[in-house]
């Protein structure tokens, strides 16, 4: 049930999960657990795309405007 709840999406790959699968198909520990995270991680960038755009990256050595120094 746990798996056929993975593949549909409807579940995430916990910890627990990952190191089970990891261990049947002899893989590293950290395989499933990362291919949960990446897959987190570009769900939420689509889901942040237009903040994302609107957030202006840091280049050191420069202080934002209107900022005491």
């Amino acid at each position: 049930r746990r798996i056929g709840e993975i593949v549909a999406g409807a579940r995430a790959i916990t910890a627990d999960t990952g190191l089970r699968l990891s261990r049947f198909f002899g893989m590293s520990e950290n395989f499933w657990i990362g291919l949960q995270m990446d897959y987190e991680a570009a769900k939420a960038k689509d889901s942040l795309a237009s903040t994302l755009a609107k957030i202006k990256p840091w280049t050191q050595g420069k202080v934002p405007s209107g900022t005491p120094v």
